[in-house]
């Protein structure tokens, strides 16, 4: 795990610069130039304190990932089952709540921004890994393909409808009564009844 305490202050400066404008301008738009002047540093600074961009993106994302983990943490005192809707529910969550984060992300990887598009690839595999683990822990009796089915079920019902309902309010597709709504269907209540249902549809 990178250790930020060890970052300069003029690497913070960076840094927060950079979190302030990627969502909007995503990897491609933001240069050196652009963040330098953001920061209120220098571009030759920039190049002093990072090999090249692609290093600053990585430890930008890394950055914001260390930042919104906490709500992804787990009580590992708990039963498998309430240790797996946890962490299910702060990756909702953190997915609600940055939103324009991620789907810039996905932007900048369907742009062919590798670093990022590694990056994620990377979270997504340590995601899956640890929720798998915990399905396996609540059902060990399942076969595996049964588990795999399950598995995609899950992940798809709690975190799929939330980035589809986003992205199809942003593109004008949702019904006027739902798009009139979309604040309730991305509300806490919603991903917990949401939850409910999927629970109710694996376990019972």
């Amino acid at each position: 795990m990178f250790d930020f305490t060890q970052l300069s202050p003029s690497h913070h400066q960076f840094l927060a610069a950079g979190l302030r404008l990627y969502p909007e301008l995503g990897y491609h738009k933001l240069s050196v130039r652009v963040l330098a002047a953001e920061a209120g540093l220098s571009s030759g600074m920039f190049h002093h304190l990072f090999e090249n961009k692609d290093d600053f993106i990585h430890t930008m994302l890394a950055l914001h990932h260390a930042q919104i983990a906490p709500n992804m943490q787990i009580d590992n005192t708990l039963p498998p089952q309430m240790q797996l809707r946890m962490l299910l529910r702060g990756v909702a969550i953190n997915i609600r709540e940055h939103l324009p984060w991620l789907q810039r992300m996905l932007t900048d990887c369907a742009d062919g921004a590798d670093v990022v598009a590694a990056f994620l690839r990377s979270r997504s595999h340590e995601h899956f890994a640890l929720v798998g683990a915990l399905l396996r822990e609540c059902a060990p009796e399942w076969s595996e393909r049964e588990y795999l089915v399950r598995l995609n079920f899950l992940t798809s019902a709690t975190t799929a409808p939330i980035l589809f309902t986003a992205q199809f309010a942003q593109l004008g597709m949702l019904p006027p009564q739902v798009q009139d709504a979309l604040p309730e269907y991305l509300s806490d209540d919603v991903i917990e009844l949401r939850l409910d249902w999927v629970f109710r549809a694996l376990f019972l």
